[in-house]
This record gives structure tokens, sequence and C-alpha cells, in this order.
């Protein structure tokens, strides 16, 4: 987690949270890096913001898995 944020004042149920992630595919091959902002409040969860960092490299990948980029 990044960071979390209560957006009015200090006593409101309403946050933004912001999220690193990177996601993997089949046995724990990093695929890139991503930030997620999401809004939490009573009336439910938003995704507000998503910034694609830094894609997949394909030379990170082995053979086997060559197939599944684009």
């Amino acid at each position: 987690m990044k960071n979390v944020e209560r957006v009015s004042a200090f006593r409101g149920f309403d946050f933004l949270i912001t999220i690193d992630a990177q996601p993997i595919v089949g046995p724990h091959i990093p695929v890139g890096e991503d930030v997620l902002t999401y809004r939490i409040s009573a009336a439910g969860v938003e995704l507000k913001n998503f910034e694609h960092l830094k894609g997949p490299n394909k030379d990170d990948f082995p053979p086997n898995y060559q197939n599944l980029l684009k």
C-alpha cells in the first residue's frame, strides 16, 4: 500500500487508497508495475485512477511463456 487518505476531514468514512501492484503470470513471473487509486465510501468502492508504469519485458519471460506477450 502506497498511501491512504481520508477525504472528508477526520470523521467521515470516505477514503482514497493508492496501491502499488506488480502483476504476475505463471510461476511468479513479474509482468509490469501499476499504481491503482480507489475511493472507498459508504456508497461503495470505485476505481478513480489507474497508471501503468512499466510493461512486460520480453527478455524477462522464459521461452515457454513468450506466447503470452502480444
